[in-house]
């Protein structure tokens, strides 16, 4: 009940936003989907031209793991690794 009032007061703090405003926000919104699915299609394309599946998900993961490592809270700020 609670996220369902957070959920409405948030779509309640948009309205008062100008048309431009709303736009660009779908558009980054769009924007990001479309950037998440590309880790999903993109094997799938890969694999269609040959390569192989897990190989080319191996090589698109590799930016995901590093930003995670370096990231990672437990590690002392101003150290380098």
């Amino acid at each position: 009940m609670a996220e369902t009032r957070f959920l409405i007061r948030s779509v309640y703090a948009l309205l008062p936003m100008s048309r431009d405003i709303k736009l660009v926000t779908l558009a980054l919104f769009l924007w990001g989907s479309g950037e998440g699915l590309f880790f999903y299609i993109m094997p799938l394309y890969m694999e269609q031209l040959g390569r192989h599946a897990a190989g080319s998900r191996v090589v698109l993961a590799w930016p995901a793991f590093l930003t995670g490592l370096f990231l990672h809270p437990r590690r002392p700020a101003g150290r380098s690794l």
